[in-house]
């Protein structure tokens, strides 16, 4: 009865107009004070009582005259009461989708967008091309941010690679009458928003133009309607997207290649890129990849547009609910020496968070490919044997630590030091954390240079902390490579001087604060002797590390800034 009335009514309000152009309506604004609205042009009924998430039919409005288009609320008939009002002029001929989104409360809603009427020019009312479902999608949700949408039944890969509100996608996409599942994700971080079926075989669609828009509200505590998905079709039925629970397990990818040919690549799922520009010592966050099914993992060039061409390819079936951590390591460059080939190696069991909120779990994996079985002792405590025999490719954990500061003293199996390193887990506040604990690099790093031997420490947010280096052995002589080196003042605070380094020595010096990142370098090609001198006056107070190569001896010494 309502789209007759609609249909009527435009019929006798434009009956005297020679040009017209094709419409439809669609409300969707979440708004509860814009439930049903009366939709008004040139100050005549156009659509009466227009219920949210409902739509009009493709009927003929006016072309080539200016419409003042009124949006007032339901029982309201004096248009200068209207919540919005704007004024467009239609093409003769063209054909319109009209999305009213946005909300009306300010008071309400005061960060969200308000309302308007978005246009899509060129909307069909059929497939373009018969035995075709032609999908136009917009985005509606006012408070969800920028959305990906991939397809997981065929599986047809990534259907829109980032929409944001109030956006179309440019075009229709042509689909043939299957039923599909969509995951929607966060564009920012590739969390799951919501999983949903789209029957179109199953709902007989077959030569028809849907619009499929995001509706309602994605958070919970904004009041009104809740995220979904819908489709109007194009005689103004409008039918919701069903959410489907899909079987899901969590994963986070660390990249331990240190191969230069890996240095960033793309990971892919399938057909869809779930990592792009996945750079050498990165981790990803812990994230829902489907569970129970077999997937295809592809590694590929950065910026890939597909997987053709692709470094590694796998098959691998997750299990639902469990959660892994998977570490891509290995080398592509087989002229690297020992070769290790590129593979995934994955541990089931992992943990986002710790088991007692005093302490740390550790999960050790050795991903060096030319480093040796060692041990690990923790030296400061100290605690022997805290890790016996790990070969490349093993994991070791978790361990549950006492959230301290301590010193890691990695060791041949002969009990010859190879490296030490600190492990600042109190400074860097890992209280109740579960961390990933990888060795990464070459030891013998002229293999590649900008990939030293280190371990580094991936959190469950995907941030990873290089550990600062203590000291280790030189690469060809696995002789001591530390030197008689003393800093003062220590603390300092406006210099920091270093004396004892060699004159004539090529001098490179690191500045690494206690999560390991580097925030001062010095180079002297050929050092004059002396007191090297570092400003420190920049730098807020706290704890660093000073690390020196020397002519390839390299050491580490620790000190305070305090401003």
């Amino acid at each position: 009865m309502r789209q007759l009335l609609f249909i009527l009514l435009s019929v006798v309000s434009f009956s005297a107009f020679s040009q017209t152009a094709r419409l439809q309506a669609i409300h969707n604004s979440p708004d509860p004070a814009a439930d049903t609205v009366n939709v008004y042009v040139n100050g005549a009924p156009f659509v009466p009582d227009l219920a949210f998430r409902n739509a009009t039919p493709f009927v003929d409005a006016p072309a080539g005259t200016p419409l003042v288009i009124s949006i007032l609320p339901k029982g309201e008939t004096d248009t200068a009461n209207a919540v919005f009002s704007t004024s467009v002029t239609l093409a003769a001929n063209e054909t319109y989708v009209v999305v009213a989104s946005g909300v009306v409360d300010a008071t309400t809603y005061p960060t969200l967008p308000t309302f308007s009427l978005e246009i899509f020019t060129g909307a069909r009312e059929v497939a373009a091309s018969s035995g075709d479902v032609d999908v136009l999608i917009q985005h509606g949700s006012p408070d969800a941010p920028a959305v990906l949408v991939n397809e997981t039944s065929v599986p047809a890969g990534n259907l829109v690679p980032s929409i944001a509100f109030p956006d179309f996608i440019p075009d229709y996409a042509d689909f043939v009458p299957l039923d599909y599942e969509l995951d929607v994700r966060l564009v920012s971080d590739s969390s799951l928003v919501g999983s949903y079926s789209a029957p179109l075989n199953t709902l007989g669609l077959t030569d028809s133009a849907i619009v499929v828009f995001a509706s309602g509200f994605a958070d919970p505590s904004n009041p009104g309607p809740g995220f979904g998905l819908f489709a109007a079709l194009a005689n103004g039925d409008v039918v919701q997207l069903p959410e489907t629970t899909q079987r899901f397990a969590r994963v986070q990818i660390i990249h331990n290649s240190a191969d230069p040919l890996a240095d960033e690549v793309d990971i892919w799922v399938d057909t869809v890129k779930i990592v792009p520009n996945f750079a050498y010592g990165d981790a990803t966050p812990f994230v829902d990849v489907q569970a129970e099914q077999n997937i295809i993992i592809s590694v590929t060039a950065a910026n890939s547009s597909d997987t053709t061409g692709s470094s590694f390819r796998t098959n691998l079936t997750l299990d639902e609910n469990e959660t892994y951590v998977v570490v891509a390591a290995g080398l592509l460059d087989n002229s690297l020496t020992p070769f290790e080939p590129f593979d995934l190696f994955i541990y089931a069991g992992a943990q986002e968070v710790g088991n007692d909120p005093n302490e740390t779990d550790v999960l050790v994996f050795h991903g060096s490919t030319d480093a040796p079985t060692v041990n690990v002792d923790e030296r400061t405590v100290p605690v022997t044997g805290l890790i016996t025999g790990i070969s490349y490719g093993d994991f070791d954990g978790y361990l549950p630590l006492t959230t301290d500061d301590y010193e890691l003293e990695v060791q041949l199996t002969d009990q010859t030091v190879v490296a030490v390193f600190e492990a600042p887990l109190l400074s860097a506040g890992l209280e109740g954390e579960a961390i990933v604990l990888f060795a990464s690099g070459f030891v013998d790093d002229t293999s590649n240079p900008n990939a030293p031997f280190f371990l580094k420490a991936a959190l469950a947010d995907g941030t990873v902390i290089t550990l600062p280096l203590i000291t280790r052995l030189n690469n060809e002589t696995f002789n001591n490579g530390s030197t008689d080196i003393s800093l003062y003042p220590n603390p300092a605070s406006d210099i920091l001087f270093i004396n004892g380094l060699e004159a004539g020595a090529t001098i490179y010096a690191d500045l690494i604060d206690i999560n390991g990142r580097t925030v001062n370098q010095i180079y002297e090609p050929a050092f004059q002797g002396g007191n090297l001198e570092l400003p420190v006056d920049q730098l807020p107070s706290g704890s660093y590390f000073i690390r020196l190569n020397e002519n390839g001896k390299v050491s580490t010494n620790r000190f305070i800034i305090k401003n």
